[in-house]
């Protein structure tokens, strides 16, 4: 494993980590919470897949991701 979590900036011996890596988890753990406030999308109540990843896009799509 390899940390992606940046370290304190008071830190006297800073670890190393991946910007990148951080950059894209930031963006997907951003994007899931967002997605959130979309009840039927975090609830998963379509029980057809189809429906779901349609709502899932339409979603993304209002949010701007």
């Amino acid at each position: 494993m390899e940390a992606a979590i940046p370290p304190r900036s008071h830190r006297k011996s800073p670890r190393a980590y991946d910007a990148e890596l951080y950059t894209e988890r930031n963006l997907a753990e951003r994007t899931i919470c967002n997605s959130k406030n979309c009840r039927g999308t975090a609830r998963g109540f379509d029980k057809m897949s189809q429906r779901y990843l349609g709502f899932l896009r339409f979603a993304s799509a209002f949010m701007g991701i």
